[in-house]
């Protein structure tokens, strides 16, 4: 059986393209991209003509995926590429066996193609939207608006055939989708794949043993620090080689997040200028974290030596608290003790605000129509409200991208499969905080912004650099990114 019906493929030759204007050439819809010298390329979007290439599942070409090495995602990015086979037979799809390394390893392996000419490049890789950006200045990855608004193929309206589901953009996680689209350049760069954030993991027995109220989701950071304090005065010199009462796994983050829930501007793409962190208010707010530094409450990876991870403190019981990414939830699943999960503290007084992390998918521009085609109804079957809650399921701690997902009977057997273990009830609170998401925008040099936000905090905590000294070196790396 076909995934397109007939009734479907006659009812789309009548619908138009919602959000690109068409092309007077050809019918194509028209976006654009930037090349790595600056100058404007236009990308004219050809939509699926069914007389030109029959049915979409009798497509006939191979696509490349470039995908992370871990075992697991290996095993069921193999099983959706089986199951995408029984409906588009004649698809290939390479580079499910194999992986590229880490995230950062994908992101060196296509630079070096793209300046070895692009020759070799996938069709569609694993990516962060840090890396896109990049890939947008060499003018090597191509906007897929036009694909989800194609009459034929895209996501127009909903339907379901043979158990998948086909729900339209808005039924995907906002903050998840719109992140796609905070580029320095105007179009949909990136679609989401399977998505994480940060939660709060605490060692129950701890708490318990020394009599002391278990931290919740509904915590502001007030509450937090009068809370370690609580665990410092208790723990401190009692517990073997204590570190401290809370430990935070990324420095970036505590600082993007903190500049989000307290207000303070970041980063912004629409400005020539777009580095917004170098201010009084983002200083002040370091300084009110390195008090809690030197009082012993906090410790982050930069300065816990070695850049340690503080999981890593926390599973060996010097820690009780941290924060952490909910993909990295395996870390925190220890034997040595219960393990409790809640949503991290927000600021008292205003809206809670959660850093959206995991990767998303990027398309590049090489190879035939029909490559391009193939990609894109692999990233569709893959984020049906089916499998992307299978995605989810295999990829221990992160996220389905649909809305949907969730209420499948696939995931909420697979939730009630899960009892009371860690990994069940660490998806329970990301599903409830999932809407209080929040992305940052991504340019080239972002990824250098990033990273220098978290060394502000790593230099000051550990006195080797003043507030103002801190800021200003890592705004002059940032600058010199740019």
């Amino acid at each position: 059986m076909s995934t397109f019906s007939k009734s479907r493929v006659k009812a789309g030759l009548l619908l138009g393209i919602a959000t690109f204007a068409l092309a007077s050439c050809g019918g194509g819809a028209e976006s654009s991209s930037t090349a790595s010298d600056g100058s404007s390329t236009d990308f004219v979007y050809q939509n699926y003509d069914i007389d030109l290439y029959g049915n979409p599942e009798d497509l006939n070409t191979t696509i490349t995926i470039w995908v992370t090495s871990s075992g697991t995602n290996l095993q069921w990015i193999g099983v959706l590429a089986r199951e995408f086979n029984k409906f588009y037979p004649n698809i290939k799809i390479e580079g499910t066996t194999s992986g590229q390394g880490d995230y950062d390893g994908i992101k060196d392996k296509i630079d070096r193609t793209i300046a070895a000419g692009g020759s070799g490049l996938p069709n569609l890789a694993y990516c962060y939207p840090d890396h896109v950006s990049d890939y947008i200045e060499a003018g090597a990855v191509i906007p897929m608006d036009a694909f989800v608004n194609d009459p034929v193929i895209g996501l127009e309206g909903s339907y379901s055939e043979e158990g998948i589901t086909y729900l339209g953009v808005d039924d995907f996680v906002k903050s998840y989708w719109n992140e796609g689209l905070a580029y320095q350049t105007e179009g949909l760069y990136s679609l989401p794949w399977t998505k994480s954030t940060e939660l709060l993991f605490y060692n129950r027995d701890l708490f318990q043993e020394f009599g002391l109220t278990e931290p919740n989701g509904n915590m502001t950071w007030d509450d937090m620090w009068d809370l370690c304090q609580q665990v410092q005065d208790a723990c401190a010199g009692v517990v073997n080689n204590w570190h401290a009462p809370l430990g935070y796994d990324s420095d970036s983050n505590l600082f993007i997040t903190m500049c989000k829930q307290m207000g303070i501007p970041y980063t912004d793409n629409t400005q020539e200028m777009p580095l917004l962190w170098n201010n009084d208010q983002a200083k002040s707010m370091v300084r009110e974290l390195k008090g809690y530094y030197d009082k012993g409450l906090l410790r982050t990876k930069l300065t816990s030596g070695n850049n340690t991870y503080t999981s890593s403190f926390f599973e060996e019981g010097r820690a009780a608290m941290m924060i952490s990414s909910s993909g990295g939830t395996s870390y925190a699943d220890t034997p040595n003790f219960e393990v409790g999960v809640c949503a991290a503290p927000h600021i008292e007084g205003q809206d809670p605000a959660y850093v959206s992390q995991g990767p998303s998918l990027c398309f590049f521009g090489n190879g035939s129509w029909e490559q391009r085609y193939a990609s894109w109804l692999f990233y569709r079957f893959c984020t049906s409200s089916e499998n992307s809650a299978y995605i989810a399921t295999q990829s221990t701690g992160y996220d389905p991208v649909r809305i949907s997902s969730y209420e499948t009977d696939y995931y909420k057997t697979w939730l009630q499969d899960q009892g009371d273990r860690l990994y069940g009830r660490a998806s329970k609170v990301t599903a409830s905080i999932r809407d209080d998401t929040f992305y940052t925008d991504v340019f080239p040099g972002s990824a250098v912004c990033r990273d220098e936000v978290g060394n502000i905090l790593g230099n000051v905590f550990l006195d080797t650099m003043s507030i103002d000294d801190a800021f200003q070196y890592s705004f002059n790396q940032s600058v010199n990114a740019l």
